[in-house]
């Protein structure tokens, strides 16, 4: 006589529910594996089902995952083999509390230029870094003033002296402070926040010194240019793109031009100085200057287009952020 034999097609379940201190965690991924291979999810009452479970199954791994929370125990096993419905497969959700960590050697500096200053972040966690850019010596904020953008008197700062960016866990990103001033020393200071609003307690300071600037400022659009002109004087409109020191000569009309290092010392072509009232300057601010910018290169064109009627030069007069003089 022959055996036969006839498969158990029996199919059991397992169940379980996760709770965060005494309360239900929905959303929660419990996956199945081993013995019975199955992803299912808790819902509203934290409760989930692995269903299917074939009788005599063995080693069943549960393993339950959801972003923001660790879970005790880890796993859970069946060990079987299953002959019933299983239950009581419960877990207890941890919520994430703790801030991202910096990996080193972030925060630091990057691609440094005489007007911009580059910083680099790595945390250990996706989540979202944010800096502030404050004069030397400031005072430090709090982590969540730099959040916001804010001095430590709770000012907000200017958007070129601020900013954030969006990382992946253990990949490099970077953001800039712009508009720096040449030659300068500026504190940097930065906090990082992961995905669940767990903010660093304390920010990470960077200090970086801007390049010296070698690059000669340039006239606005349409400067400079006549301005108001009478019969013993003449002015002229200058406005430049940065802040710095501007300079002019007044000569007769046909004049051989001079250079701009014999603009900037108040001479003519031939080197001899001119009269105080046919030559003058500015300060270092934007919103005054006159007729040719120190690091300017070729005043030539400015010269000549400037001249007003026959054999009246025009006075030369502001700055970046308009300015004006007047010659008598």
């Amino acid at each position: 006589r022959g055996c036969v034999l006839i498969p158990d097609d029996t199919f059991y379940f397992v169940t379980g529910t996760i709770l965060v201190g005494g309360s239900p965690l929905a959303n929660v991924t419990v996956t199945a594996s081993g013995g019975h291979t199955q992803t299912v999810t808790t819902n509203a009452a934290g409760q989930y089902t692995v269903t299917g479970v074939r009788g005599t199954a063995t080693n069943i791994l549960l393993t339950p995952t959801r972003a923001g929370y660790s879970f005790a125990p880890v796993t859970r096993s069946v060990l079987g083999p299953v002959s019933a419905n299983v239950s009581g497969q419960d877990f207890g959700g941890i919520p994430d509390t703790t801030p991202p960590n910096w990996v080193a050697p972030d925060p630091q500096s990057g691609t440094v230029t005489d007007t911009t200053a580059q910083l680099l972040v790595k945390i250990d966690e996706a989540g979202t870094a944010y800096f502030v850019c404050l004069p030397v010596g400031a005072d430090m904020p709090t982590a969540a003033q730099v959040k916001a953008g804010q001095d430590a008197a709770g000012n907000p700062l200017a958007a070129n002296l601020k900013g954030l960016v969006a990382l992946a866990a253990n990949t490099e990103g970077n953001f800039s402070a712009t508009g720096l001033l040449g030659s300068t020393d500026y504190d940097f200071y930065l906090v990082a926040e992961d995905l669940f609003s767990n903010l660093q307690v304390s920010p990470e300071w960077v200090g970086v010194r801007t390049q010296d600037d070698t690059t000669p400022p340039t006239w606005a659009s349409t400067y400079p240019k006549p301005g108001t002109v009478t019969d013993r004087t003449a002015q002229v409109l200058v406005k430049t793109n940065e802040a710095g020191a501007s300079y002019f000569v007044c000569l007769p009309s046909g004049a051989t031009a001079p250079t701009a290092a014999q603009v900037k010392a108040g001479q003519d072509a031939s080197g001899a100085p001119l009269a105080a009232n046919l030559k003058g300057s500015t300060g270092d601010d934007r919103r005054h200057g006159i007729q040719l910018d120190r690091d300017r290169a070729d005043p030539v064109d400015d010269l000549r287009h400037l001249r007003g009627g026959p054999g009246r030069p025009a006075q030369p007069a502001g700055h970046a952020g308009e300015g004006d003089a007047n010659h008598i």
